[in-house]
């Protein structure tokens, strides 16, 4: 079945690896070879996935690549990791602070929070969590980013409280959950998602 699966996703151009908001996002932009190099990305993806401290060496070289999209799983590859990723702090603190691309700070940025760098790392994500001029999909990421750390981005909050009022079908219930979830008063019998808002966004796009 693997093979299958790596055979097909050639054959498809799968853009399952393109991150939300990516530059090659986009029918003709991801099949652009240097764009979206799908199999060199297949192969980290596999090394990310399989969490093997003995291919730190790879994803550590994918940091320093051109195309972000590589740069980006790399550096999930490395967050899979978790503390066995500390020999990389040095190049992910360099990505969560000046990459180009607001993905791959992102993720930098939450694999460093479980290297010893969580007040900057929870900075960075909040900063790009109340950015208005970031994309909504970024956003969303860095909020993801945030509540996976749980108590830790305990100075997320700001941020969190301001993106639970921002009018969007998805931030605010998004947030709540993450304010909840930091303060530890999330309660699984209680509603956080506004369904009814849902539904009516939902008949809006179907006509």
């Amino acid at each position: 079945m693997r093979r299958a699966l790596d055979a097909e996703m050639p054959r498809v151009n799968d853009n399952g690896f393109i991150p939300e908001g990516a530059s090659a996002e986009g029918y003709l932009t991801s099949r652009i070879q240097a764009a979206y190099p799908l199999r060199r990305l297949m192969v980290l993806g596999q090394a990310a996935a399989r969490r093997d401290p003995r291919k730190i060496g790879l994803l550590r070289a994918a940091l320093a690549d051109r195309n972000d999209v590589v740069r980006y799983w790399g550096a999930m590859g490395l967050l899979m990791l978790g503390k066995t990723a500390r020999p990389a702090a040095g190049q992910l603190t360099t990505l969560m602070r000046k990459d180009p691309s607001a993905q791959v700070r992102i993720v930098a940025a939450e694999a460093l929070a479980h290297l010893g760098h969580g007040e900057e790392a929870v900075g960075a994500l909040a900063s790009l969590l109340g950015s208005d001029e970031a994309p909504m999909p970024v956003r969303l990421q860095a909020l993801n980013a945030i509540t996976r750390l749980g108590a830790a981005a305990k100075a997320a909050l700001p941020a969190l409280r301001a993106a639970a009022q921002v009018k969007n079908e998805y931030l605010p219930n998004a947030a709540n959950y993450a304010i909840q979830q930091i303060e530890g008063s999330f309660d699984p019998r209680k509603p956080i998602f506004d369904l009814e808002g849902l539904k009516r966004n939902m008949r809006r796009v179907n006509g």
